[in-house]
């Protein structure tokens, strides 16, 4: 925390500053520039919206911070080592579900590596096939929906991903409890940011070259809309509302289930399958 403070009080973040000792090529950074795009493109849906997604290059980088010009030459920085999987002692996502409502007896756990968009989307993955899935009748049509808004689901995660705190040395846990959805990141509130600026739309980049990163990849939104999003999804669905916790040097947010009988979404009676 001391050093999260160090630097928010020089203007520096963590994710922009030089991973030491980590080399980088010209062919290392035009594959993370690839791979990023193509990732863009796999987000966007229209192909009007497709069209309008620029090619990143090393300037680009640099401009984010994920790559830092000095002295004529270009280095990595920690944000650059997390989006290409090579941070030394990389952390990972750490995902499990568990009988009951508390964390005495497992039922499964899997662990993420690789570049942290990689395990955002395998964490989104493995709660998506752990989670109930139902139906409803819309008109003549059969359709499949999920028990839990899968847009906030996918949010929350990358959210975590995205501001966690990389001074820490612990790993972002995605729980599925019986009553729950449960994602905890390392790294309490930014100063000056409180719950209720939160639930407000309020936003303030823990780590700003990945957040820039991560927008441009169409992962997570810059402008704070997560979490209003998050408690109207819930609202929609008719589930509890979602639970926002600052705690012990990490910060966790609570989705709850409604697992047994039904749920609804927009008023539609759904049944559980």
């Amino acid at each position: 925390m001391l050093k999260e403070l160090i630097l928010e009080g020089q203007n520096r973040y963590f994710d922009s500053e030089i991973c030491q000792n980590m080399p980088v090529s010209d062919s290392e950074i035009e594959k993370l520039c690839k791979s990023m795009k193509e990732t863009a493109l796999k987000n966007t849906w229209q192909d009007s919206e497709k069209a309008k997604i620029k090619d990143v290059t090393k300037n680009t980088l640099i401009s984010w911070g994920v790559l830092k010009d000095a002295e004529g030459k270009v280095y990595p920085t920690n944000a650059y080592a997390l989006l290409t999987g090579k941070m030394p002692q990389m952390p990972a996502i750490q995902c499990g579900v568990f009988k009951g409502t508390n964390r005495a007896h497992f039922v499964d756990r899997r662990e993420f590596e690789g570049s942290i968009q990689e395990q955002m989307e395998a964490a989104y993955q493995y709660v998506l096939e752990k989670i109930n899935m139902g139906m409803t009748i819309m008109g003549m049509y059969r359709q499949d929906v999920y028990e839990l808004p899968t847009d906030s689901i996918r949010e929350l995660i990358a959210n975590a991903v995205a501001h966690r705190s990389y001074l820490e040395p612990g790993n972002i846990q995605v729980a599925l409890f019986d009553d729950r959805l449960e994602v905890t990141s390392p790294g309490m509130l930014l100063n000056n940011v409180t719950i209720l600026k939160m639930l407000e739309g309020y936003s303030k980049p823990r780590n700003p070259a990945i957040a820039r990163a991560f927008a441009y990849m169409k992962i997570i939104e810059k402008w704070g809309t997560g979490i209003p999003r998050l408690f109207e999804a819930c609202e929609e669905y008719g589930l509890p509302k979602p639970e926002l916790v600052d705690f012990d040097g990490d910060f966790r947010v609570n989705m709850y289930r409604k697992v047994k009988g039904e749920f609804g979404v927009n008023g539609v009676t759904t049944q559980t399958t």
